[in-house]
């Protein structure tokens, strides 16, 4: 029998929550602790509502929201296709999903990144296949470098490299429909799907799944720490049929009101690659105020600091006097962001020995891995 109210139904060692009439969170424990913090996805506090009416179809616990009925069995072990079911109405068929369920209609959502463009034209075309994964899986592999083999690392990895393997424009040639043997069939097909979007909330098919089973939850402080709960589901499902403006609202009662843009994000942004002295930073001030451009925003990319990803000082030979810097692109006008790959700190830099006894028991010491 269910445990608790219509509000939170917890079945052997699945939970289910109903948020509105047309999203539903879903969840499977193999301990039976649900999940009770927030979530960088589902940020705000969630205010659930009642399920319409709980039933029993044979061996089926049937939920129904009003608007859709979810139908699940078997419920101590995960959730699959064949003990969970999720049925709505369309306004003319009913219609349902099952996990692993594809959706080849979705409307798109974003990119993650743009890194993987250089100074390529942003050629997209379509949306790629919406599955089970987390919601930007396919634009987590971003960096391309370590997805071609063009790095020298991965060359072993060629089961047998062509003469051609590191001639041409590979990134061009996995435009092509088929792979004539230059590229691994691991870069052509990334670089396919790298130039479709990714999936969205909003799809002809009238629903949409949101896989947050691996994203981070915020700790007691409000800071964003791994879930650390392996086997453990934690699915949001929305079936809004074709009321598209329902779906948004219900993506805004799970994620949480966007927040107003500053009014200097509207203004210009300047970045490259190379890193710039601060001399080029006052030439390049200089020359968009001259053409009636006022720089808003100067973004350092990742040479700021010293070489190698782990380095949190800033390099003397660009910006000798990083307080007189500051103070310049203050009075100025212009914001400062920095590009930072927050993996490491180096036993070479400068706060290397604070960060270590401030860390305590949680740091972990490792030999460098990478240095670029």
């Amino acid at each position: 029998m269910p445990v608790a109210s219509h509000f939170s139904i917890i079945l052997g060692k699945r939970r289910f929550i109903c948020l509105s009439p047309t999203v539903v969170r879903v969840e499977y424990a193999p301990a039976g602790a649900f999940e009770a913090r927030r979530s960088m996805i589902a940020y705000p506090a969630q205010v659930p509502t009642a399920f319409k009416s709980i039933t029993r179809d044979g061996d089926w616990d049937v939920l129904d929201t009003g608007a859709m009925t979810i139908r699940t069995c078997k419920n101590d072990v995960a959730c699959n296709r064949l003990n969970l079911e999720i049925r709505w109405n369309d306004g003319k068929l009913v219609q349902f999903w099952r996990p692993e369920d594809r959706d080849h209609q979705n409307l798109g959502g974003t990119l993650r990144s743009l890194d993987r463009y250089s100074n390529e034209h942003c050629e997209l075309d379509g949306v790629n296949v919406a599955g089970m994964e987390s919601s930007d899986l396919v634009g987590t592999s971003w960096p391309a470098w370590f997805q071609c083999e063009v790095d020298p690392l991965y060359v072993p990895l060629h089961p047998a490299a062509p003469k051609t393997l590191h001639h041409g424009d590979w990134l061009r040639k996995c435009r092509d429909s088929h792979n004539d043997g230059s590229e691994m069939d691991r870069t052509f097909n990334w670089y396919r799907e790298s130039r479709k979007f990714c999936p969205g909330v909003l799809s002809r098919s009238g629903y949409y799944f949101l896989n947050d089973s691996l994203g981070a939850v915020l700790d007691a402080d409000d800071f964003p720490v791994e879930r650390n709960t392996p086997g453990h589901q934690d699915w949001y499902f929305f079936a809004y049929a074709r009321d598209y403006k329902q779906a948004l609202a219900d993506f805004r009662l799970v994620s949480g009101p966007a927040p107003i843009p500053r009014h200097r994000s509207f203004g210009v942004f300047f970045s490259r690659w190379p890193a710039f002295t601060e001399q080029e930073t006052t030439d390049i001030y200089n020359q968009f105020t001259a053409n009636g451009y006022p720089l808003s925003t100067l973004v350092m990319d990742m040479e700021w600091h010293k070489e190698g990803w782990g380095h949190w000082e800033i390099n003397p030979e660009l910006i000798p006097d990083p307080k007189k810097f500051f103070e310049l692109c203050r009075t100025r006008g212009i914001d400062v962001v920095f590009n930072d790959h927050p993996l490491d700190v180096r036993d070479d830099d400068i706060h290397y020995k604070d960060y270590v006894a401030k860390a305590g028991s949680a740091v972990e010491i490792r030999q460098r891995e990478y240095n670029g």
